[in-house]
């Protein structure tokens, strides 16, 4: 058995290339993320971003997330929502670019669910879930990206609900209130407060 203090010396490892998420993307993508520093632009999608509206319905126990203020404003009217203590959740691009993939948007009849994840997102549909009226709320990266930060996605079993926030803090004191780890949805652009 080879011992580990020596580990840099094996052959196996001086052949290996190590591959950042940088590495995934095409030339002109990897430069803007590479010169992309966090709280600027640069380039690379935070001015292209838009609010991910947080709602929060406390009959339905249901929190809904969206980018459009027309849709915000409907469920607010229609659909007994009420902005949630943050009234935002972040900031995501309304577009595919960069690499960046559709937060997908299902809904069972009293809960929604959102992920970047296509696997996630096939799984969802078998338990239940349906494309919601409308497919996404944005695009994220489903990876770490430079400038952005996860979005954590905690469960609670009891209220049926699926909640998620870019505040860890905030994700650790859901578990207080009976909700558990659910991982992360996604990785997005902090919103203003944040920067």
């Amino acid at each position: 058995m080879r011992s580990l203090e020596n580990f840099h010396t094996w052959a196996p490892y001086q052949a290996i290339k190590v591959l950042s998420v940088v590495d995934l993307f095409d030339t002109t993508t990897r430069e803007k993320i590479t010169a992309l520093e966090p709280g600027s632009d640069n380039g690379f999608g935070i001015k292209e971003s838009v609010v991910l509206h947080r709602l929060y319905n406390r009959i339905s126990h249901d929190h809904f997330y969206c980018i459009s203020g027309k849709e915000k404003d409907s469920a607010i009217r229609s659909s007994g929502y009420i902005p949630d203590d943050y009234s935002d959740a972040g900031r995501v691009l309304r577009t595919a670019k960069y690499g960046a993939a559709a937060l997908h948007r299902l809904y069972n009849g009293s809960d929604h669910y959102y992920t970047a994840d296509a696997d996630e997102r096939a799984i969802k549909l078998t338990q239940g879930y349906a494309v919601d009226n409308v497919p996404n709320a944005g695009f994220v990266f489903a990876n770490p990206v430079a400038g952005t930060i996860p979005l954590y996605r905690s469960y609670s079993a009891s209220a049926k609900d699926h909640f998620y926030t870019v505040d860890h803090k905030e994700h650790l004191l859901s578990f207080n209130i009976g909700y558990v780890d659910d991982g992360i949805a996604g990785h997005i652009f902090p919103s203003a407060e944040e920067d």
